[in-house]
C-alpha cells in the first residue's frame, strides 16, 4: 500500500513539476509582453492622480478665498458706522493740517 502511494506520488510531480515550469514560463512571457502596457497604464493613472490633485488643490484655494471675503463682508456690515465716522474725522484732520506744497525747486 506504501510503495502504491509513493508510486502516486511520483507520477503526480514527473506531471506536475514540467506543467508548473511551464506555467511559470508563459507568465514570464505574457509578463514580458505585456510590460509596456502596464507602464503606459500606471503613467495614465499617475498623469490623472497628480492633475486631480492640482485642481483640488486650486478649488480648495478658490473656496477657501470666497469664504474669507463672505465672513469679512459679513464682519465688516456691523462696523461700518464706525468706519464712516473715522474717516469722517481723518478727512477733517487732513483738511486742518495742510503743509505747504513744497516749490518746484525742492527736492
Amino acid at each position: 500500500m506504501l510503495g502504491l502511494l509513493l508510486l502516486v506520488l511520483f507520477v503526480g510531480f514527473v506531471l506536475l513539476v514540467p506543467l508548473m515550469i511551464v506555467g511559470l514560463a508563459l507568465r514570464i512571457a505574457f509578463g514580458i509582453l505585456l510590460l509596456p502596457f502596464k507602464l503606459v497604464g500606471v503613467a495614465l493613472k499617475l498623469t490623472a492622480g497628480l492633475l486631480a490633485g492640482i485642481v483640488g488643490v486650486v478649488l480648495g484655494a478658490a473656496a477657501l478665498v470666497v469664504v474669507l471675503v463672505a465672513t469679512g463682508a459679513l464682519l465688516i456690515i456691523p462696523f461700518l458706522p464706525l468706519f464712516i465716522v473715522a474717516g469722517g474725522i481723518w478727512l477733517i484732520w487732513r483738511l486742518a493740517r495742510r503743509r505747504p506744497s513744497p516749490g518746484l525747486g525742492a527736492v
